[in-house]
C-alpha cells in the first residue's frame, strides 16, 4: 500500500483483568494510549470465566480515548491489529451475539471430557495435530462439556471463537481463527492447516462450528459502519487476524528469532522460545509463531502467577489496598518493599503455585500449597514465597528447554515483559534462582499488535525494522552467583513437594 508519513498503526490487547491499546506512527513512536479495567467470575472451584461484552465495551472505550487524546485523523490509521487470552470457548450465535459467558483459558472444569477425548481420539493423535498434550483448558473438552450440561445454549451456537476473534466479528462481521490459536482446540491439524473432520464427526460435532483459519497476517476484513459509529475507527479500515496475547507479547519485544525466549509476566507466567522448527518437549508445548516467515514456538505456562499475587492483595492487604486508593500509591509496590526485607528462601516458607490447577504435565487437581508456616511468619514472607514460587517453576522449565538438541546452550537471548516485569524485586528474584539474565523490554502485546499491523498490509517487508528501528535496549537484570546457590536447596524442596504431593492431589 501507498503509506504516507502520518500513516498510523491501531494495536489493541485483550487480556483477563483488562485490554490495553495504543496508537503509533511508522516509526514506533505511541501517539497515545489508553487501558481498561474489568473482572474474570469464578464461579466455582476450578472455573474462570468472563463476559464477552466486557472485551468488547472496553476495546470501545479504548479506541474512542485513543482517538481523542492523539487528536489524529481517522483516515490516517492504516491497520487494525488486536490479540488475546486464548483457548477460550466464547460461543457465539449466527448473529454473533454471545450465547453464554466465555469459558476462559484457566478454566479447569471439562476433567471428564479430557479423559473422553483420551479415550476416543488418543493423547498421541491430539499431541500430533496440535503441539500440545491433551488437558481440561483445550478448547475440545470445553465444547464437550457445554454439549452435555448446556444442550439448549449448544443448540443456539453458530461458531466457537477466542477473545480476539470475538472482537474482530464485532467489527467486522467475519469470523476467524489465526493458525497459532487454533492449535490450542484440538480439532485443527497445525501441519495441513486445516479442521479435523474426523474428530468432529467423532463427537457429532459439525465442521462449521470452527471459525475459518488464517495467517495471523492475514487481513481478514475491514470495519463495518456500525463497529465504525462504536469505535469511532474510519469504516474500510483493514483488520488482521491478530493472534494470542503471550505471542504478540513476543512480537512486542522483538523476539522473533530462533533461540530468542520470553517470559511474559501477567495473569499467568508464559515462558516461549523461537525455533525454526516444530519441537517436541516432553510436557511442553509447541506451536506456530505469528511472524512470517513462519517460525515455531515451545513453551509453557503457569496459569496463576499475577493472579496469586492480585488474590493475596485483595484477601490479605487490606491496609496496603486502602493506600492505594487513598493516594494512588501502588499497593504492589508497597508489598515488594516489605518482602525485600524478608531473607531469601521466605524463612523456610515453599509455595506450589498450583492454585487452578498445574497446566505442566495436565494435572487440574493439583492445588495451590504454602509450606513450612510457623509462628514466626508473617504475611510479608508469604508474599516473597509466592514470587519466589514463579522463579522455581521457571527453573523447571529451562531445566526442560536446555535438553533439547537444538538448544542445548540456549535460550541465548531472555527477555522480560508484562506488567509483573515492572516489579525489580521479582524480576531479581527469578534471575537469583534460574541463574538467567533478562532484559527488560518496553514493547509488550499492543506493540506488536502495531507492528504487525503495519506488517500486514506492507508497511513493512520483514521484522527487522522492529528491532533496528523500533526498540531500545532495556535494563538487564543479573543474576547473582551467591543468591543462585542459596536458592538451590528450596528450589529442591519445591521439586519434591509436589512429587510427593501429587497422589494427593488426585485423591482429593
Amino acid at each position: 500500500m501507498n503509506e504516507t508519513t502520518n500513516s498510523l498503526l491501531l494495536g489493541v490487547d485483550v487480556g483477563t483483568s483488562g485490554s490495553k491499546g495504543i496508537l503509533t506512527d511508522l516509526r514506533g513512536k505511541i501517539l497515545s494510549s489508553h487501558s481498561v479495567e474489568y473482572n474474570a467470575i469464578y464461579p466455582g472451584p476450578n472455573r474462570a470465566e468472563q463476559d464477552p461484552m466486557q472485551w468488547w465495551t472496553g476495546f470501545g472505550k479504548i479506541t474512542r480515548a485513543l482517538l481523542r487524546k492523539s487528536r489524529i485523523n481517522t483516515d490516517d490509521i492504516v491497520a487494525v491489529s488486536v490479540s488475546g487470552t486464548y483457548s477460550d470457548m466464547c460461543a457465539v450465535d449466527r448473529h454473533g451475539k454471545t450465547v453464554r459467558n466465555a469459558i476462559l483459558y484457566s478454566d479447569m472444569r471439562a476433567t471428564e471430557e479430557t479423559n473422553l477425548v483420551a479415550a476416543k481420539v488418543g493423547k498421541d493423535r491430539i499431541r500430533e495435530i496440535s503441539g500440545r498434550n491433551l488437558n481440561p483448558t483445550m478448547v475440545l473438552p470445553r465444547i464437550l462439556w457445554y454439549k452435555k450440561n448446556e444442550p439448549q445454549n449448544f443448540q443456539r451456537t453458530h461458531k466457537i471463537l477466542q477473545s480476539h476473534g470475538y472482537i474482530i466479528r464485532q467489527l467486522t462481521n467475519e469470523y476467524s481463527v489465526d493458525y497459532p490459536t487454533a492449535c490450542p482446540y484440538a480439532t485443527f491439524d497445525m501441519n495441513a492447516l486445516e479442521w479435523c473432520k474426523d474428530i468432529c464427526d467423532e463427537f457429532s460435532l459439525p465442521i462449521d462450528l470452527f471459525p475459518p483459519a488464517f495467517r495471523a497476517t492475514d487481513v481478514v476484513g475491514e470495519v463495518t459502519t456500525d463497529a465504525a459509529k462504536f469505535t469511532h475507527i474510519r469504516k474500510g479500515t483493514p483488520v488482521i487476524a491478530g493472534s494470542g496475547d503471550d505471542l504478540l507479547a513476543m512480537v512486542g519485544a522483538g523476539v522473533t528469532n530462533p533461540g530468542d525466549a520470553i517470559v511474559t509476566y501477567g495473569t499467568s507466567c508464559v515462558l516461549n522460545a523461537v525455533c525454526e522448527k516444530r519441537e517436541n518437549v516432553p510436557e511442553f508445548d509447541s506451536g506456530i509463531h505469528c511472524v512470517e516467515p513462519r517460525m515455531y514456538i515451545v513453551g509453557n505456562e503457569l496459569n496463576t502467577s499475577g493472579s496469586v499475587l492480585r488474590w493475596f492483595k485483595d484477601e490479605f492487604a487490606q491496609r496496603e489496598s486502602e493506600v492505594e486508593a487513598a493516594s494512588g500509591k501502588s499497593a504492589y509496590a508497597r508489598l515488594d518493599r516489605a518482602a525485600a526485607n524478608i531473607a531469601l528462601g521466605s524463612d523456610g516458607l515453599v509455595v506450589l503455585p498450583y492454585f487452578l490447577g498445574r497446566y505442566t504435565g495436565s494435572d487440574p487437581r493439583a492445588r495451590g500449597v504454602v509450606f513450612g508456616l510457623t509462628l514466626s511468619h508473617t504475611k510479608n514472607h508469604v508474599y516473597r514465597a509466592l514470587l519466589e514460587s514463579t522463579g522455581y517453576e521457571i527453573a523447571e522449565w529451562l531445566e526442560t528447554l536446555r535438553q533439547i538438541n537444538t538448544m542445548p546452550n540456549r535460550p541465548s537471548r531472555f527477555v522480560a515483559t508484562g506488567g509483573g516485569a515492572r516489579s525489580r524485586l521479582w524480576m531479581q528474584i527469578v534471575s537469583d534462582i534460574t541463574n538467567v539474565s533478562q532484559q527488560l523490554i518496553q514493547g509488550d502485546a499492543p506493540y506488536g499488535n502495531a507492528y504487525l499491523a503495519g506488517y500486514s498490509v506492507g508497511v513493512f517487508k520483514n521484522f527487522e525494522t522492529l528491532s533496528d528501528e523500533w526498540l531500545q535496549d532495556g535494563e538487564i537484570i543479573v543474576p547473582s552467583a551467591r543468591e543462585h546457590a542459596s536458592y538451590q536447596r528450596y528450589r529442591q524442596i519445591y521439586k519434591r513437594l509436589y512429587a510427593d504431593l501429587k497422589e494427593v492431589f488426585q485423591e482429593s
